[in-house]
């Protein structure tokens, strides 16, 4: 599966880029939200990564850019954040992620957590693809109307 991984530091970015392409993933890691949502208006991934504390443009607004993106509802978006209070976590789902973490990562943790969104990630596809063809044929009754 795609996966875009946004990741500023380098020791932690060859790390999850090892653990995720061992897990059969095809990453792309970029180290800002910039050229990540750029990467993403240009390819999509089913699968996001991101860390908070990045420079420039947060994990956070990233989370909310993509969300506005045409298939940004269809990624599923694990965030990474060394912050731990609940407001921090609330912050996190208000931008509409769908699952967070807390540094130092738990390795275990995340490979089940990448199992989880890969099974989501399946259901969602089915969910947009069956509602795609049921709008196909709700435009096609429209058009055979008198």
């Amino acid at each position: 599966m795609r996966l875009l991984l946004v990741e500023d530091e380098p020791r932690i970015q060859r790390l999850l880029e090892t653990i995720f392409r061992s897990q059969q993933h095809d990453v792309t890691v970029c180290g800002d939200a910039e050229s990540a949502l750029i990467a993403y208006q240009q390819t999509f991934y089913p699968l996001i990564v991101t860390d908070v504390g990045l420079p420039h443009m947060d994990g956070l607004e990233f989370c909310r850019r993509i969300r506005q993106e045409d298939r940004g509802a269809e990624s599923y978006v694990l965030v990474i954040t060394g912050n731990r209070t609940p407001q921090d976590f609330e912050k996190v789902l208000a931008v509409d992620a769908d699952d967070y973490m807390t540094k130092p990562v738990n390795l275990i943790q995340l490979k089940v957590r990448l199992k989880l969104a890969e099974r989501i990630i399946h259901r969602r596809q089915a969910q947009f693809q069956e509602l795609q063809t049921l709008r196909e044929r709700i435009r096609e009754l429209e058009a055979s109307e008198p």
